[in-house]
């Protein structure tokens, strides 16, 4: 395996690098090396420390004071438990009108968002559940950013998941995402393998929330309505694997087209076919995984019915 940030800083005139183009490529993948700003930590399993954040988070309510606090302690348990250095973390006002609920940057910083014209309301539009998962899928980001650079300078032990996002980082800051035809169906995101990744993270997190032995019953509660009505749409996993490889395959035609005669273009492309065995391996890994989180989604399903029965002929002998 290439070192191709080394690769890529170290062309010369003498040695390979002779079209603007390259200066470009070898910008494109030093941009994906600089800017990442987080450290290596040793892991920590935390499960129980988790679950008790959650239950806390549960009592304490939406629009509590401590609510701030508790949510950065949370993103603090999932850092500790990825291995990562402990995230910055910021609450900032977001349009009305706007539905991002979350962002990950790679100075190692994860944001929440709230609504302009409800200010008071500082989570406001989010429930329980989807406040965890958004706070797993941004800690997933920052994961991926880590391991990207970690590819890219030379580790070629990092999961191939990874060096895919690090192939498709380089083709979007090349301008090289989706085709304008599928503009409508935002392939650009949903067949991204960073956002992929991060859904398919999220709702992993939110099933080893429920299945976790010391959540509280009132948090296990409300994490399996969220699973069972809104999990399975939001992480979006159905052919998640044909999708990401019908993405890749166009982006590998259209880097070929715009750069295929620059030396370091040549260098990528060769590295990204050799990995490509890996890849259809991953892509049909994601499609059983999103065949699986179904079938748990369904299980919890009837979970809920069973739940909600029980808590109306709770009620009823109550009266």
């Amino acid at each position: 395996m290439e070192n191709l940030f080394k690769k890529a800083i170290s062309l010369t005139p003498e040695n390979g690098i002779l079209t603007e183009a390259d200066t470009f490529l070898a910008l494109a993948v030093a941009h994906n090396v600089f800017k990442v700003k987080i450290l290596e930590k040793q892991k920590k399993q935390n499960d129980e420390i988790l679950a008790s954040l959650f239950n806390e988070f549960c009592e304490v309510g939406l629009l509590g004071e401590k609510q701030e606090n508790i949510v950065s302690e949370i993103l603090n348990a999932i850092a500790d438990k990825n291995g990562l250095e402990r995230p910055k973390f910021q609450v900032m006002t977001n349009s009305i009108f706007s539905g991002q609920l979350a962002a990950a940057n790679a100075n190692n910083s994860v944001r929440i968002y709230k609504k302009k014209l409800l200010e008071t309301h500082k989570f406001y539009g989010q429930s329980f559940g989807q406040i965890l998962k958004s706070l797993a899928h941004e800690s997933q980001h920052l994961k991926q950013f880590f391991f990207i650079k970690q590819f890219l300078t030379g580790n070629n032990d990092v999961d191939i998941k990874y060096k895919i996002m690090a192939f498709q980082q380089i083709f979007q800051f090349c301008g090289i995402r989706t085709s304008k035809l599928d503009f409508l169906a935002n392939e650009k995101y949903w067949y991204n393998a960073m956002e992929i990744d991060a859904r398919q993270s999220g709702a992993q997190f939110i099933l080893d929330a429920i299945n976790n032995k010391q959540i509280s019953k009132n948090a296990k509660k409300q994490l399996v309505y969220f699973a069972s009505n809104q999990l399975e749409s939001s992480a979006n996993m159905y052919d998640s694997g044909k999708k990401l490889l019908k993405q890749l395959a166009w982006q590998e035609k259209k880097f070929k087209k715009d750069f295929g005669d620059c030396p370091l273009a040549q260098i990528l492309l060769k590295e990204f076919n050799i990995l490509k065995p890996q890849m259809f391996h991953y892509a049909k890994e994601l499609d059983f995984l999103g065949y699986e989180l179904s079938k748990n989604i369904l299980i919890l399903k009837q979970e809920n019915k069973l739940m909600q029965k029980q808590t109306k002929a709770f009620s009823f002998e109550e009266k």
